[in-house]
């Protein structure tokens, strides 16, 4: 069945579902009518009829009235007195009346009269027009029905011949053939919609390929990204290649630099980097200059023999080492080179790289590691790494620096976060994250843990300012082992005057880890007098159940929240949210890394407890006291 027959088919019934219904309520309109008339005309003769001949009335009434009910009551009587009965089952329309239609209760000194009209006659009075209504109306919808499935059928055969004339990519195929009718206007501007929908194809398939561009391009270096690396490993892959060599970059500064300078800065220094590295990877056959994440360019030199890729090692160590002098950082980055043969796992080689810069970073600054073939498969790393480790740990060498949190509406500080520097036995700096990294893979980590911890508790008993609170950070890793844990509430409690001015950090990465450990571990530590602070907060998807469930005296928000917060309306939201739950369970609101004055303002204005960052207070030195005790 034609679409056009379905209509018209749809159209009659509807029709006659409407009319049916209109008529029916009219009919019962015109019986309320009716008995609402009635109605009156009896009350006027009771009002006028006295008390005793009321019986007698009624009697002459019901040969001209039907009544459902009549009733008659003196106040003296228990029962009333029925002068009518129903005389006939209830309509069917009955239902619908209003309700109170034909009925009345009167008042008549000292006697009350009830009655009310049976609907049954004045329903079937208007029986004969509503059935002559009704099949005028259903002839009229049949007709009307008719005309519309003509029409239907001749926009039908115009439709079908526009689809047959019409490819699907919208492009006409033929000349559209003459018509007319009310299509005409439709099929003379088919030409000019085509055209159109061409057009807006074209622009559809243009910004698509812009935004597949931008979604392989790196925002800040405008470097292919991952996705392009990937991409391009997907296309070609590396068992299709002979051999080649991968080498990854890492920016060692970039961490000093955000907190230091800003994250502007930071953005500056990775373009200042790949610009750097493109110039050094010119000469190099087909190699392909990728950022892989945040610190991290990822060189990939299929054409390339290791004789050449040996020779750009030293100038680009010479090349990091100039730029670090022009940043005025300690490393501008690392490099690690690894070869690939044929069939080689990308995570594999990548695991290898990782290696190679922590192997790069113990030898000390703006230095590179080439791996070569025969040393992938031996962990040289865990041996040169566990001497620079227990370098640390026996020698205690261990810089710490301060930096201060201020409460903006007192001008008062909150408290000061204790942080730590690494250097190697020639006093060169270490990456903080690569020593932490690299002990765990020795197996020394909380060894270094604990020697940190030992040596700020240490420092703090000897701080001259004894009304000073600090800030200590407890890395996951750590805060995993029970042990550690352990550990630190046993030294909490043999310094109980330090208790009281200590604020233990945990990430919010830390409490979904292991979210059933910590919970009674933040309690204990309470107990001694410990504050609890949750760092780099608002990335987990539990964030608000936490701070229900631990009820921590601060909370530091991640610098995701703080970066561009005055031009970013959904991260506004979220801190008000923050803090309106933060007021009603007594918990102070940090904001770290606040390095603009434009989101400085920003921050005051959204009242939050506490601001750290370069722009409010950059990292000091801590000075050395006498003597370092050692872990006990």
């Amino acid at each position: 069945m034609m679409p056009g027959v379905r209509s018209a088919l749809l159209a009659i019934a509807l029709a006659w579902l409407v009319g049916l219904v209109t008529l029916t309520l009219y009919r019962v309109s015109v019986a309320e009518q009716m008995m609402q008339r009635d109605a009156d005309v009896i009350t006027g003769q009771v009002r006028t009829t006295e008390h005793g001949d009321l019986p007698m009335l009624f009697d002459q009434l019901g040969q001209h009235y039907r009544f459902q009910y009549a009733q008659l009551k003196e106040l003296t009587d228990v029962l009333p007195q029925t002068l009518a009965a129903p005389t006939a089952e209830p309509h069917w329309l009955q239902p619908i009346l209003s309700e109170g239609t034909g009925q009345r209760q009167l008042k008549l000194a000292s006697t009350e009269l009830q009655f009310g009209l049976s609907p049954n006659n004045y329903l079937k009075a208007s029986k004969a027009g509503y059935r002559y209504a009704l099949l005028s109306f259903s002839l009229m919808a049949l007709l009307l029905a008719l005309i519309s499935w003509r029409r239907n059928h001749a926009i039908q055969a115009q439709l079908l011949s526009l689809c047959q004339s019409l490819q699907p990519t919208g492009a006409l195929n033929k000349r559209l053939p003459p018509h007319s009718g009310p299509l005409t206007p439709l099929l003379k501007l088919a030409d000019e919609l085509h055209l159109s929908y061409q057009n807006q194809l074209k622009q559809m398939k243009s910004q698509n390929a812009q935004q597949q561009d931008q979604a392989k391009q790196d925002p800040v270096t405008r470097l292919p990204n991952r996705v392009a690396f990937n991409q391009r490993l997907t296309g070609e892959g590396l068992e299709t290649q002979s051999e080649g060599f991968l080498m990854l970059v890492r920016a060692g500064a970039l961490e000093e630099i955000n907190q230091r300078s800003g994250k502007e800065a930071g953005d500056s220094y990775l373009k200042l980097l790949a610009v750097t590295l493109k110039s050094q990877i010119a000469s190099l056959e087909d190699a392909g200059l990728y950022r892989y994440s945040g610190a991290d360019f990822l060189i990939q030199a299929p054409s390339s023999d290791a004789e050449a890729i040996g020779a750009r090692i030293k100038p680009m160590e010479h090349t990091l080492a100039e730029l670090a002098k022009r940043l005025e950082v300690d490393s501008a980055g690392y490099l690690a080179v690894v070869p690939y043969q044929p069939h080689d796992r990308l995570s594999q080689l990548l695991m290898h790289l990782d290696t190679g810069i922590a192997m790069a970073a113990s030898q000390g600054p703006n230095t590179g590691y080439l791996m070569t073939s025969s040393l992938l498969s031996v962990e040289l790393d865990r041996d040169h790494w566990q001497q620079v480790i227990d370098e640390i740990i026996d020698s205690a060498n261990i810089q710490v620096v301060s930096q201060c949190i201020t409460a903006p509406r007192q001008g008062q500080e909150l408290y000061r976060e204790l942080l730590v520097r690494f250097r190697n036995s020639q006093g060169q700096p270490l990456a903080t994250e690569t020593v932490f990294a690299m002990a765990a893979r020795c197996g020394r980590a909380i060894e270094l843990d604990k020697l940190v911890f030992t040596i700020l508790l240490n420092r703090l008993n000897s701080e001259a300012d004894s009304h000073a609170h600090y800030g200590i950070n407890l890395s996951p890793r750590a805060m995993l082992d029970p042990g550690f844990r352990q550990w630190v509430l046993d030294r909490l409690s043999q310094h109980h005057e330090l208790a009281g001015r200590l604020i233990l950090e945990l990430t919010e990465r830390s409490l979904e880890m292991a979210p059933a450990e910590l919970e009674p571990w933040v309690e204990r530590a309470g107990t001694l007098g410990v504050r609890i602070a949750i760092d780099r907060f608002g990335n987990g998807l539990t964030s608000f159940k936490a701070l229900q469930q631990l009820r921590p005296s601060y909370v530091k928000l991640t610098h995701e929240y703080v970066k561009g917060i005055e031009d970013n309306g959904d991260n506004r939201f979220f801190i008000k949210m923050l803090l309106d739950l933060a007021a009603r369970l007594e918990i102070q609101v940090v904001a770290t890394h606040v390095e603009q004055v434009e989101e400085r303002l920003t921050l005051e204005a959204l009242r939050l407890d506490g601001l750290q960052g370069n722009l409010i207070a950059p990292p000091q030195p801590w000075s050395q006291p006498q003597s370092e005790n050692r872990i006990q």
